[in-house]
């Protein structure tokens, strides 16, 4: 019935009726099915989230819209210049942390995930045989890595607009025929669109302006004819929109809602190790398909009361993906407690959790993940650095694990 609701929500908003109640709507329904379960965590789902919740204050309904129809005194050819800027930075954002992300010695030089996905990809029409050599790694991952810095830049500026949207198509449609990240490639071609000029794509082209003498000319020539001239639609209100107090108050939420948006990804600096291993600061931080960790993962039960030790295997009591995420230790520990209530319920107040998490990152060597020696049931569940996890550079080594899948089979997920 939710997602019911969802796709109801979805046409008014596409056709701008009720549009700001169907907004709020859309954007806390979404956002609780996002909030349900952490192993569903995906970086485009948390952008959808994000747009959903700023469209909630953007105009968008001004023109072209049933609510502006059914209301005179909506209609407006304006729409003022910040909410097309905002947009414009939202966006941004996933490509230029997800590149600053990519700078890295497994991405750029041990070529890592991306080559062994690569490889898993040999069915790929025409230069699937070409896909699983070293070449096709390094093309992808240091293109990977320079088109995310600079396709912004490269598609504000006119003169590169054209071949910058042409290089954005390509690449998102690569990415949907090779990974599975459902519907973040078609998204994110219709959100370049944001980047052509205001006016498009009534009276320009995407790429360079007409010259407006010519569209004078061919004004002039239509209202001769007997045909009403359109007036140009623009994007920048005019100053007196708001008045300077509410103008502050737009502008101080505006720099409060930046700021949270650029602090968000930066705060994994505050934790020591890699965030691809540690997974401290990972999520909402932008970092896109960056990490392949597989390995064992036991869970390992002790009641003090009597002395009995005895191990739980995840999958009886979540489901195949959640047990596929227990390589990250924030889950790992949140099922601890999951485990650590389930026996309470049963009478064993005291159980205590242990876990044995032999993985590797990336095709590196297999490492120890978490302290074996820690109870994690005991072990609070807060935003600071864990000390029970292992750093990488000082995990102690492990045995390979015979678990590891074959890389024919993989495939990757945006996580």
């Amino acid at each position: 019935m939710l997602f019911f609701l969802l796709g109801v929500l979805a046409v008014l908003i596409a056709i701008g009726l009720w549009y700001r109640i169907s907004m709020a709507l859309f954007f806390v329904a979404f956002s609780y099915i996002f909030l349900l379960d952490r192993t569903y965590y995906l970086n485009h789902f948390y952008l959808l989230c994000l747009l959903s919740f700023l469209i909630i204050f953007i105009p968008a309904h001004r023109d072209l819209s049933l609510d502006s129809r059914n209301n005179p005194n909506l209609r407006s050819t304006q729409a003022p210049a910040w909410a097309l800027w905002l947009l414009r930075f939202q966006i941004a954002l996933p490509y230029f942390f997800g590149g600053v992300a990519k700078i890295n010695n497994d991405w750029l030089f041990r070529l890592e995930p991306i080559g062994t996905w690569l490889k898993a990809s040999t069915d790929f029409p025409v230069i699937g045989a070409w896909l699983g050599t070293d070449s096709a790694a390094y093309l992808f991952s240091w293109s990977g890595m320079l088109f995310d810095l600079a396709i912004v830049p490269l598609l504000l500026w006119p003169r590169t607009r054209k071949a910058a949207f042409a290089a954005a198509l390509m690449f998102h449609l690569m990415n949907a025929r090779l990974f599975q990240i459902g519907t973040f490639p078609w998204f994110m071609i219709c959100a370049t669109t944001l980047y052509f000029a205001p006016d498009w794509p009534r009276h320009t082209r995407f790429w360079p302006k007409p010259d407006q003498k010519a569209v004078k000319k061919a004004r002039l020539r239509r209202t001769r004819k007997g045909a009403k001239a359109t007036a140009p639609v623009a994007v920048i209100a005019p100053a007196s929109e708001l008045s300077p107090q509410r103008w502050q108050i737009v502008a101080g939420l505006l720099a409060a809602y930046l700021a949270f948006q650029v602090i968000m990804p930066l705060r994994q600096l505050l934790y020591p190790g890699n965030p691809s291993w540690t997974n401290e600061g990972h999520m909402f931080s932008w970092r896109m398909k960056l990490t392949r960790k597989i390995g064992d993962v036991r869970f390992l039960m002790t009641d003090p009361d009597t002395k009995q030790e005895w191990e739980i295997d995840p999958r009886t009591l979540i489901g195949q993906r959640q047990s596929t995420a227990l390589t990250d230790p924030q889950i790992i520990h949140q099922f601890a407690h999951l485990l650590h209530h389930e026996y309470r319920e049963q009478g064993r107040e005291r159980v205590e959790v242990r876990v044995e998490a032999n993985l590797n990152l990336n095709s590196s060597p297999p490492r120890a993940l978490i302290d074996p020696q820690v109870d994690l049931a005991a072990e609070p569940r807060n935003l600071w650095h864990k000390p029970w996890i292992y750093l990488q550079d000082e995990a102690p080594l492990m045995k390979r694990t015979s678990s590891e899948p074959e890389a024919a089979k993989e495939k990757a997920v945006d996580q």
